[in-house]
């Protein structure tokens, strides 16, 4: 088994470290380029849903809850996580308070 190797680099010796690797420089501009432009599709995505196509959603959540009645969330991949475990957790922190 290789044992990990101990680094106490300094500030100065991690910079000079980094300045010798420049070429991945271009790459990691390039992902911070995309995030960027990923946050801003998200942004501009989110401002276009009126506020109250949210709101008819919230309503028929509350109005099912007030009832005892079931809403089923579909999804893809991680979105029908996100629907399953949001909505459980979101009704118990109401009901228990």
């Amino acid at each position: 088994m290789r044992k990990a190797r101990e680094t106490n680099m300094s500030v100065t010796e991690t910079r000079s470290k980094l300045s010798e690797t420049a070429v991945q420089r271009p790459a990691l501009l390039r992902v911070e380029r995309n995030i960027r432009k990923y946050l801003d599709e998200v942004r501009d995505v989110l401002q276009r849903i009126p506020v109250s196509d949210i709101r008819g959603v919230v309503d028929a959540l509350i109005l099912a809850y007030s009832h005892d009645t079931q809403i089923f969330i579909m999804g893809n991949g991680g979105s029908a996580a996100t629907a399953t475990a949001g909505g459980r957790r979101r009704i118990r922190e109401d009901h228990h308070r």
